[in-house]
């Protein structure tokens, strides 16, 4: 028969047993509270930057003074090949941002000049770029052939090549991202192409002379990349998603 205190020292551990279990229990929901409080499904998902748009080559020229345009654009590449003196070309088009990061836009632009050495010869006078000029596709023809625009650069030598100043181009769709000082999702030749013009006084020597133009628009990511083309995002350029276009011009 057990005495009183072996029962009593009975019931003393069968207390500590239940407070122990209910303190295991209690951390139990506390852990599980906690778990459950901290945990959760996160997804993040890359934006995008995806160039569009169509490049097209444009002749403008004047009959009986008035401007005058080729029934259509080429968008093919294969040129013109009958160019006269006071033409004036326009190479670019329109380019859209589809995707939904901002970006840095730019072009560059090649030239390269090949004359005719029969009628170099012919003629008594060398040919090269020096008989084009190029300006920005926003000028006007009006400016231009008034001689009141200024060229982006003097032309000379066979070869030019030049690099527009990157501007902002605000993304589409989905969480679009649209910065200050950022415009539209398209752009229309700025900075997407040039106008070269066929200079009124060129003679014999620039006849059967061929010219090729391209262009290639580029576009890097706006945020974490510097604004110049001369600085840290250059070495990004060659990753860029692109679009280009070329075209050959023979008088």
């Amino acid at each position: 028969m057990k005495t009183t205190k072996e029962r009593k020292n009975k019931k003393t551990l069968i207390a500590l047993l239940l407070l122990l279990v209910a303190f295991i229990v209690i951390i139990s929901y506390a852990v599980a509270f906690f778990s459950d409080y901290v945990k959760g499904n996160v997804a993040a998902t890359a934006g995008t930057l995806d160039l569009t748009g169509t490049m097209a080559l444009s002749r403008y020229y004047t009959i009986g003074g008035i401007e005058t345009a080729d029934p259509s654009a080429d968008t093919t590449g294969a040129g013109i090949v009958n160019l006269n003196p006071g033409d004036i070309i326009y190479i670019g088009g329109n380019v859209k941002n589809a995707g939904n990061k901002s970006a840095w836009l730019r072009s560059v632009i090649s030239l390269t000049f090949t004359p005719d050495a029969k009628a170099e010869t012919s003629a008594g006078k060398t040919a090269d770029l020096g008989g084009f000029a190029i300006y920005s596709a926003n000028t006007t023809n009006a400016a231009i052939r008034a001689g009141t625009a200024t060229p982006i650069a003097t032309l000379s030598g066979n070869t030019y090549s030049n690099t527009t100043t990157p501007v902002i181009i605000n993304g589409t769709g989905n969480e679009a991202e649209v910065e200050l000082g950022g415009i539209d999702t398209t752009l229309t030749g700025v900075p997407a192409g040039f106008k070269l013009y066929f200079l009124p006084a060129d003679g014999n020597e620039y006849q059967k002379c061929s010219l090729s133009a391209s262009i290639t628009t580029q576009a890097v990511q706006y945020r974490n990349n510097s604004p110049s083309a001369t600085d840290g995002a250059t070495a990004n350029w060659a990753q860029v998603n692109a679009m280009q276009a070329e075209f050959s011009l023979q008088p």
